[in-house]
């Protein structure tokens, strides 16, 4: 949850790679010591430059396609919604439900703008999104987190809810997944990377 914020935070007041505002904010007024994290430059760059890709592949879709759904998984207390092209139908942020509870300190919902606290993996939030011809779901930073068989029902159940779907995810290469038992800072945390992929193709 906190070391993308921070990530984004840290390079957003020195301009390298987005201008995050929002992150910024959070930072200065969540109660949390930041600094326990030891977080690397290197690490809060990588997490930047990630965020901005993504949102630049969020900008494109949403210039090129009217009524556009955004479906953000694992949204943590990212402001991605803020942060692109504002021509989009609706925006859903989706994560744990005590994830969601710090995120409503810091984003208000609108008729455009709505959050939903569940895990992923509790598909009755399908159930709260609107059905539209044109989705994008975002999966930044998650896929590593799931097990392959997790990533295939989530897969099945996004393409029997709607006609059409862009998704977009980052994730680990098989080597890096065995790598990370070795040194990653999510480890400090606790959570544990399990997928894996080589090539785009391995994960159709």
């Amino acid at each position: 949850l906190f070391i993308p914020l921070l990530g984004k935070a840290r390079m957003s007041k020195e301009n390298i790679f987005l201008k995050d505002p929002k992150a910024e904010e959070i930072i200065s007024n969540i109660n949390y010591d930041f600094n326990s994290l030891k977080q690397s430059k290197w690490l809060s760059m990588y997490m930047s430059l990630r965020a901005y890709l993504i949102d630049e592949l969020c900008n494109k879709y949403i210039e090129n396609h009217q009524n556009t759904t955004i479906v953000h998984l694992g949204c943590g207390l990212d402001s991605r919604c803020l942060r692109v092209n504002q021509n989009y139908n609706i925006w859903y942020d989706i994560d744990y439900e005590n994830v969601i509870e710090i995120r409503k300190k810091y984003f208000e919902e609108d008729p455009k703008y709505k959050m939903i606290g569940s895990s992923i993996l509790d598909f009755k939030w399908l159930d709260k999104v609107k059905n539209n011809q044109n989705v994008i779901v975002i999966a930044e930073g998650l896929t590593m987190y799931l097990k392959e068989e997790e990533i295939k029902e989530l897969i099945t159940k996004l393409n029997k809810k709607f006609k059409f779907v862009h998704l977009i995810f980052d994730a680990y290469s098989k080597k890096g997944v065995k790598m990370s038992k070795i040194k990653n800072p999510v480890n400090q945390m606790e959570a544990k990377i399990k997928y894996g992929i080589d090539k785009p193709e391995d994960f159709l």
